[in-house]
């Protein structure tokens, strides 16, 4: 009986033996999961492999990602800079895309250290919605000529700079084109322009019509680069001694064009390089030996190659000897003002402001100036003489209208006059061509303007006013340095894309910042996750 119950005590120990090692083994069991998936233990030699094939491979990849990201942006900046075909304007007028002519030009331009420099910060003038279309074609410049480089100068911040063109009265907004000891300055008016009806619609409709203005930035751009890399360097004389006029505006637009204007008396002796004598409104009359000067001049040892700019005025008195050898150059001069005897083409109800057509086809003009007026103000009454010399042609530039008559200024203002109606000449210039012994042609010109009032008058500098692109044009003709760059202007009025500067930025780093963020917390995202599995 003690033998059987201590069987069943033995029995019953084993079993309680077997039933603590199972639980200890569940407890060591359990114990192992937690601490291998706390990290406390390691992972067995399969896991391993595992884990260090899958995580070599996030992190491959996610180098590879990285680098194509960044390597992307570099080949797309590169491309953009030195394949400009490359590079998608999406604006409804292509702002920022360049004529065939103007790239052909820039890319002429070897050797040559241009700045182009635009008055006014970066942000400043990229908030403006005209300006950022502005600076941005510039900026276009830079890939198609090595040493051109365009750059900002806050000359609030800088008034130094502005020291250094004192000449110039730059404002936020303009530009220089600078190349050496030339430059240019280019105005708000260079770079955009509007019509005459434009401006009148938007100043009758008391603020709630804007002008509505159109791009001709690069047609600015293009010729004030050509300008200062020209390779002459033409040289203007104007002519004093005899009462002549004052014509600071007219040789202000000179020097922007590359000319050196210098003056003197008719009776010292005209320097060699001189290519430009200009003679404006004489109220003496000239010598028989001063007129011989004049001749001279024109023949130039045979050689011919001169030029005069004769600008005549309703005040001035009759003149004979002078107007004699006008009319030896084809041009027939009358005393007078010219005015528009129909009320509906006056301008702003001034008979004496009239607005001019032009009549020179073969001068070349900017394409902006199809919308643009040119306009003579107290213009003298003159006419194209019907007998010239067979070695003579004669260009009328500008005319007045058919309606056109002749009145005359007095002490209480302007009277009208009743005569014919006349197109009367505004501006022409005449050729003396001639043929040299190896055939060669040579030829002087005279150019003839009927006012100084079209030169000097506010209206010179107006945006809308095509006066002064009209009188480069017919300087640089007769000359032999003008361009035949028929550059298009942009309509500013179409349907755009809408986008701001401000837009443009936001576009720019989402681009450029947020997007490659995404990507990289992406792949580390991924790495984390594989790394544990």
């Amino acid at each position: 009986m003690k033998l059987k119950k201590d069987k069943n005590v033995e029995l019953e120990a084993i079993i309680n033996q077997d039933n603590e090692a199972a639980d200890s083994s569940e407890k060591k069991a359990e114990k192992f999961k937690k601490e291998k998936k706390s990290g406390k233990v390691g992972a067995t030699r399969g896991e391993r492999l595992r884990q260090l094939k899958y995580g070599s491979l996030s992190v491959v990849f996610t180098v590879v990602v990285i680098a194509a990201i960044v390597l992307c942006n570099v080949l797309v900046s590169f491309a953009a800079e030195k394949f400009p075909a490359l590079s998608f304007d999406t604006s409804a007028n292509q702002y920022y895309e360049l004529s065939d002519e103007s790239i052909e030009f820039l890319e002429s331009l070897d050797d040559y250290s241009i700045k182009v420099i635009f008055i006014g910060s970066k942000s400043t003038l990229m908030a403006d919605d005209y300006y950022s279309k502005i600076t941005t074609l510039a900026e276009k410049y830079e890939q198609y000529t090595p040493d051109l480089t365009v750059s900002y100068v806050d000359i609030d911040k800088n008034p130094g700079f502005a020291a250094d063109y004192d000449d110039a009265e730059l404002t936020t907004g303009d530009a220089l084109v600078i190349c050496g000891d030339r430059y240019r300055q280019l105005t708000s008016g260079d770079f955009l322009y509007s019509s005459e009806e434009d401006q009148e619609a938007a100043a009758n409709s008391d603020g709630t019509e804007e002008v509505e203005y159109s791009l001709n930035a690069e047609y600015a751009l293009t010729t004030a680069i050509m300008v200062v890399t020209a390779s002459d360097n033409p040289q203007a004389t104007v002519v004093t001694g005899h009462g002549e006029k004052e014509l600071p505006k007219l040789t202000k637009l000179l020097e922007n064009n590359g000319f050196t204007v210098s003056s003197q008396s008719i009776i010292k002796e005209f320097a060699d390089d001189c290519n430009l004598l200009i003679i404006a409104a004489p109220t003496k009359d000239y010598s028989e030996s001063e007129l011989k000067k004049l001749d001279d001049f024109m023949y130039n040892d045979g050689e011919y190659g001169k030029n005069i700019f004769y600008i005549a005025d309703y005040s001035q008195p009759v003149l004979p000897n002078l107007e004699a050898f006008l009319y030896d150059w084809g041009i027939i001069l009358e005393e007078g003002v010219v005015y528009e005897s129909d009320d509906s083409l006056a301008y702003a109800n001034m008979p004496y402001l009239n607005r001019l057509s032009f009549i020179d086809a073969d001068l070349t003009l900017s394409s902006a100036l199809a919308e643009v007026t040119a306009y003579g103000y107290y213009g003298r009454p003159a006419k194209i003489a019907d007998v010239l010399d067979v070695s003579m042609t004669n260009e009328i530039t500008l005319q007045h209208t058919e309606t056109s008559k002749v009145g005359r200024s007095t002490e209480d203002g302007f009277e009208k006059g009743d005569g014919e109606a006349y197109p009367y000449v505004a501006m022409a210039r005449t050729t003396l061509e001639k043929t040299s012994t190896d055939y060669t042609a040579m030829q002087s010109s005279l150019i003839f303007a009927n006012s100084i009032g079209f030169f000097e008058d506010e209206l010179f500098e107006k945006a809308y006013s095509a006066n002064p692109d009209v009188t480069m044009a017919v300087v640089d003709e007769v000359l032999g340095r003008g361009n035949n760059l028929l550059i298009p202007v942009k309509s500013l009025s179409a349907a755009t894309l809408g986008i701001t500067y401000e837009t443009a930025n936001v576009i720019g780093a989402i681009a450029a910042i947020v997007i490659p963020v995404l990507l990289l917390v992406a792949c580390l995202f991924v790495y984390i996750r594989r790394r544990f599995l």
